[in-house]
């Protein structure tokens, strides 16, 4: 212990004597351990770590593209199951919103946050009904999520195109990482029109 002791005096003895011979910072950061960090480093951890998130979005937003661009077919086949799933769970949820109505005393913040959620359930079976209603409103919204699914990996390409050039300019060196190459999306139209599927 006394030699750890006189080690961290001698240590504190060496840095006060540099910065007072005016020997330059570096080495009194050196030897002084409790010396503040270059902000500039803590601004690069920064851009890498934003890098690093900005390439898991982009991988994430490609897997949607890619699932975006299946045949058409499968796609409304499995938009119309997650509108009879959604149908169900709206269902059981709405069926527990009004039995929550009718027990307890609630005062008018209750009520009425209790009765925006019974309206946004309603909201959800009607939508989803319409969905298995009608081929035509299924087919648009399938499509309207191929654009959506699009739209979202382009906005994630360029915000990690983004983030590599903050980190390039504030390391000075290129990260080297490519940008993963979009994929190909063949025809937007996908071949002729799906025919209407019927339910």
């Amino acid at each position: 212990m006394q030699h750890a002791v006189r080690r961290l005096v001698s240590s504190s003895v060496l840095a006060a004597a540099l910065v007072a011979s005016g020997l330059g910072a570096v080495q009194a950061d050196e030897v002084d351990p409790g010396a503040p960090t270059d902000p500039g480093t803590e601004v690069c951890a920064d851009e890498s770590a934003a890098v690093e998130d900005a390439s898991a979005a982009v991988r994430a937003a490609k897997d949607a593209f890619v699932a975006s661009r299946r045949p058409m077919g499968q796609l409304l086949k499995a938009e119309r199951a997650e509108a009879r799933t959604e149908i169900a769970s709206s269902r059981q949820a709405l069926k527990a919103l009004q039995k929550h109505q009718t027990t307890g005393k609630m005062d008018k913040a209750a009520r009425d946050a209790l009765r925006a959620l019974v309206r946004a359930e309603r909201a959800d079976i009607k939508s989803a009904g319409r969905l298995l209603a009608s081929p035509k409103v299924l087919l648009a919204q399938v499509k309207a999520e191929q654009g959506e699914a699009k739209e979202a990996f382009r906005e994630a390409r360029s915000e990690l195109k983004d983030a590599r050039a903050d980190l390039e300019s504030c390391s000075g060196e290129d990260d080297g990482d490519d940008e993963p190459d979009e994929p190909d999306e063949g025809d937007d139209d996908q071949g002729d029109e799906p025919v209407e599927p019927t339910l």
